[in-house]
């Protein structure tokens, strides 16, 4: 008959109840927040140890889920392409009190508590977005995935599976209007920076990314075949990038750095100077991804490509993905209209 043992903090407040079973001499337990569950689980090993299906979870009961996450941080992350993004969300989890639970210990409860901490934590400023916590839980998820093979650590199922995720928000759609281009333009035309007008004008003709252009090297910038070679995407692909007379323009104009990089900026530059430069313009909620947004729009409205022609220049990898980036004009839908 399995063990039910109240469990209390230390203040003797009861905060759950621990299951115990004996099995060949050693302790398996785990505790629930109701003795419900905890007498239903014991009365369910009990009986998987007499069928000979019952998985031994000692491991699980003594590897806390910062263990894990340091496991996980030596072995899988580097392995990843966004690994420094990764190494910051998982310093994020171990700061976390449940990472010093037993990865056995944990429920979808516990995760749900997460979420809510997750989404406020103080301040507004502070809370977290929808997505971030998406991709904070997708790492968990993985981890659990992970821990039975790599680990040996067995008995345990994936909380994460089973929460409800908070829902996105709507796709930005976001365009220049009116005369917001040629300001904007005028604006970067200005800039003390000699590359950021050539940058923001490339962003609206070619499509790309602000990482993928700012990783491009002129040994894969081909100008008399008019195209850019990717080799290495967001998404994990090479990919092509057609030109068109107008944005090979631009890059003939400009200047060779040492680096052999077309544009020597990093990240936080051209995003610091494309922010002075849309306050100079007087323009309001604009982010520089949103030029994707307008670019990937315009060839639509500009030309006659497909669906699949469009998703090849701008690395789209589901045509749901495309249609999010894609934001089409009522006048020109109008005119298709005639």
């Amino acid at each position: 008959m399995a063990a039910i043992v109240p469990r209390r903090n230390r203040f003797g407040q009861l905060v759950g109840y621990q299951a115990k079973v004996r099995f060949k001499g050693r302790t398996q337990s785990k505790t629930f927040r109701r003795k419900a569950d905890a007498e239903r689980w014991g009365r369910e090993t009990e009986t998987d140890i007499e069928r000979g299906v019952f998985v031994d979870r000692t491991l699980a009961e003594r590897t806390t889920l910062g263990r894990c996450l340091e496991l996980y941080k030596k072995e899988v992350t580097p392995k990843k392409k966004g690994a420094a993004r990764e190494l910051k969300r998982i310093d994020m989890w171990l700061s976390d009190p449940l990472a010093k639970r037993p990865i056995a210990s944990l429920e979808a409860a516990d995760f749900v508590e997460w979420m809510a901490r997750r989404g406020k934590r103080g301040d507004v400023s502070q809370a977290a977005a929808a997505n971030t916590i998406r991709l904070d839980l997708a790492l968990i998820r993985h981890l659990f995935t992970v821990a039975p093979k790599r680990w040996r650590i067995k008995g345990i199922g994936n909380p994460v599976c089973e929460l409800e995720l908070p829902s996105l928000p709507s796709g930005r759609d976001r365009r220049l209007i009116d005369d917001e281009e040629e300001r904007l333009l005028r604006a970067c035309d200005q800039s003390g920076n000699r590359w950021l007008s050539s940058f923001v004008r490339l962003l609206i003709e070619t499509a790309m990314r602000r990482g993928e252009l700012l990783a491009t090297l002129w040994e894969n910038v081909n100008l008399s075949r008019r195209f850019i070679r990717l080799p290495d995407t967001k998404p994990g692909e090479a990919r092509d990038v057609p030109l068109s007379t107008v944005a090979v323009g631009i890059l003939r104009k400009l200047p060779r750095s040492i680096d052999g990089r077309v544009f020597p900026l990093s990240e936080n530059t051209v995003k610091n100077l494309f922010v002075r430069a849309c306050q100079r313009a007087g323009i309001t909620g604009l982010r520089m991804h949103d030029l994707r947004h307008e670019a990937t729009s315009r060839l639509y409205e500009r030309t006659n490509l497909r669906d699949g022609e469009v998703a090849a220049i701008t690395g789209h990898k589901t045509l749901q993905m495309l249609k999010r980036y894609t934001n089409l004009t009522t006048d020109h839908l109008a005119d298709k209209l005639g």
